[in-house]
């Protein structure tokens, strides 16, 4: 999740999208037309890849965008898929103690470029909105104790894996973890803006606007979306409003 490996990305994007332009997709049938241009959608997104990093970025391999690292659907969520498959490896014979030990390394290395990338972003005055700021070092602590328990595993006959996992643990990955925590401390707490929204901060409308049609494929405006969620929401209270009435509750949408 480094800026390097964004800058990586938007370039092989950037190849991709030569390659696209060279097609002539009226040839194709309609089905495998619609599919080529949803990945020209994805690819031109890609190519922005390391321009907005500082905003949005990808939170590993699973391709949505987020803002800030140490929230529980950025950071925290990445952090607990890697735990989850790191704690499934298989240990069958010595060399595997080795790919243990280089996926707890890895996984040391990924909490500090999340760190690192926060502190980009507050060098920049990207910070969190306070509600959610405050919520980031609680969220980085459960995170640090989770990791801690599950990296460290009894591994059985190879004897010497738990010491060396420890020793890993306590060199690398909750040094990280302290980093990390040190960066959204009081300070960043009170720094934080009032405001929510990502309009705030460095091309967020622009951003926004592109992650719409990232995510939906549609040409639709974030006003629309806005839109499409409020006649939503009235359609729901209007249909709670007729389950209560069948039901003579007297009280409103909230004590329902």
């Amino acid at each position: 999740v480094s800026p390097a490996e964004a800058a990586r990305k938007s370039a092989l994007a950037t190849g991709l999208l030569t390659r696209y332009e060279e097609l002539d997709i009226s040839l194709l049938p309609y089905e495998i037309e619609i599919t080529v241009e949803v990945a020209r959608s994805r690819i031109v997104t890609w190519m922005n890849e390391s321009n907005w990093y500082w905003t949005a970025y990808v939170a590993g391999s699973f391709g949505f965008f987020s803002l800030f690292a140490a929230t529980a659907y950025s950071g925290g969520f990445l952090l607990n898929e890697c735990l989850t498959a790191i704690q499934g490896f298989e240990i069958e014979e010595d060399a595997d103690c080795d790919r243990y030990l280089a996926l707890v390394m890895d996984y040391a290395r990924l909490v500090s470029e999340l760190g690192a990338r926060t502190r980009g972003q507050t060098e920049r005055g990207i910070l969190m909105p306070k509600p959610q700021a405050a919520e980031a070092a609680p969220l980085l602590e459960l995170l640090k104790a989770r990791s801690m328990e599950v990296l460290l595993v009894n591994r059985g006959r190879h004897a010497t894996l738990e010491a060396d996992v420890a020793a890993r643990l306590r060199e690398h990955v909750a040094p990280a973890f302290d980093v990390f925590l040190s960066l959204v401390g009081d300070d960043y707490v009170k720094s934080a803006p009032e405001n929510c929204g990502m309009s705030q901060y460095p091309n967020g409308a622009e951003i926004y606007a592109a992650l719409v049609k990232f995510n939906t494929t549609l040409n639709i405006t974030p006003s629309e979306v806005h839109a499409i969620g409020l006649e939503r929401m009235a359609q729901v209270r209007h249909a709670m409003a007729e389950v209560r009435a069948l039901e003579q509750f007297t009280g409103d949408d909230q004590a329902y």
